[in-house]
């Protein structure tokens, strides 16, 4: 895990997907190292620099630009693997930090 790099692509995802959050979160998990043929080398931290590709384009377009699916997936996920419901939480966060 290299933060830098993970902080680097996320920025620059996000600032060449045109207010795009979908293509944002792309263009950050499709991010890889290649030579100098463009052959790949390796995949970079993918999950790492989506996540934080997908909390900046939802920060700057708002939550409701993210792709609804994707949105719901993620939810159901972490209900069922972790039994954390996340809308809840930022709820619950939001209303003790904003009132």
């Amino acid at each position: 895990y290299d933060p830098i790099d993970t902080l680097t692509v996320s920025f620059a995802a996000n600032r060449f997907a045109a207010d795009d959050p979908r293509r944002a979160i792309l263009i950050a998990v499709n991010h890889r190292d290649t030579d100098e043929s463009g052959q790949l080398v390796r995949f970079r931290d993918n999950d790492c620099t989506g996540y934080v590709a997908g909390a900046l384009a939802g920060a700057i377009s708002g939550a409701k630009r993210l792709p609804g699916e994707w949105v719901e997936n993620v939810l159901a996920a972490n209900r069922k693997v972790y039994d954390i419901d996340i809308a809840r939480n930022v709820g619950e966060f939001c209303k003790a930090v904003y009132g």
